[in-house]
C-alpha cells in the first residue's frame, strides 16, 4: 500500500489540516509557503473522484509524499454537535505508520494553535518538536519555511519575513489574479483547493518567480 513512487517524491507535502472558514487563512499561507519553497502541496481536496472512496484517497497521496504537515489545531467538542473531529489526528497515524512501516523515508511537521495544547488529547507525541501558529499566518509561514529548509533538499530559501512579505503582496494582487484566471473569489475556498494552487502557480509566473522552483 505504502510503496507507491513518484519521480517527484521528495518534494510532495501532504497538508493534513482542519477544513474550516476558520482555518482559511493559515491554510492559504501553508500551500503558498509550500509551493514558494519549490515543493508540491497535496491535500484530500484535490480532486473528487466518486470512484474512489476517501480513505483510500487519503492513503494514496500519503503514499506519494515524501513529507507531511499536520494541523491539530481543531480537537474540542464542536458546540453545535458536540463531537469533536479526529480526522487529523488520524490522518497524522496513517503517515506516522507508512513512516514507521513502509520502505520509504517520511518525515512530518506537527502544529497547533497554542502552546502544548497537545499534551490534553495525544500524550503520544511528548518528546517532539510541536510548533505553535496562534492562528498567526506569518508564524505559520516561518515555521513551514524553517521546516522546509531543514530537509535540506532545496538551497537559497529566502527567510521567513521575506516569505511572508512575498505573501501578502500575492493578497493583495488577488483581486487582478483572480480577473486573469476568470474565478470568482468564492470559488477559491476550501472545496476549490485546486483553484487557489492554479492562482499562486499564476501569480509566481506572472512575477519571476516560478523560475526559482
Amino acid at each position: 500500500m505504502f510503496e507507491r513512487r513518484d519521480p517527484d517524491y521528495a518534494r510532495q507535502v501532504f497538508i493534513n489540516c482542519p477544513f474550516d472558514e476558520d482555518y482559511w487563512p493559515i491554510f492559504q499561507a501553508v500551500v503558498f509557503t509550500v509551493r514558494f519553497c519549490g515543493f508540491t502541496p497535496r491535500c484530500a481536496l484535490e480532486e473528487s473522484n466518486a470512484g474512489e472512496e476517501r480513505l483510500a484517497k487519503i492513503l494514496r497521496i500519503i503514499s506519494d509524499c515524501h513529507l507531511g504537515i499536520h494541523d491539530l489545531s481543531r480537537k474540542r467538542a464542536d458546540s453545535s454537535e458536540g463531537f469533536a473531529r479526529f480526522n487529523m489526528p488520524f490522518e497524522m497515524g496513517l503517515f506516522q505508520g507508512a513512516a514507521h512501516f513502509g520502505s520509504m523515508k517520511k518525515a512530518m511537521l506537527v502544529m497547533e494553535e497554542q502552546a502544548h495544547d497537545y499534551k490534553r488529547f495525544i500524550s503520544d507525541l511528548s518528546g517532539r518538536d510541536i510548533y505553535h501558529h496562534e492562528k498567526s499566518a506569518a508564524k505559520a509561514i516561518s515555521i513551514v519555511r524553517d521546516w522546509l529548509n531543514a530537509q535540506r533538499i532545496s538551497e537559497g530559501m529566502p527567510g521567513g519575513r521575506e516569505i511572508t512579505r512575498l505573501y501578502e503582496t500575492f493578497q493583495r494582487s488577488l483581486p487582478k489574479v483572480l480577473r486573469l484566471a476568470q474565478l470568482h473569489k468564492a470559488e477559491i475556498q476550501f472545496p476549490h483547493f485546486i483553484n487557489w494552487y492554479e492562482l499562486i502557480e499564476h501569480w509566481l509566473d506572472k512575477t519571476g518567480h516560478s523560475s526559482r522552483l
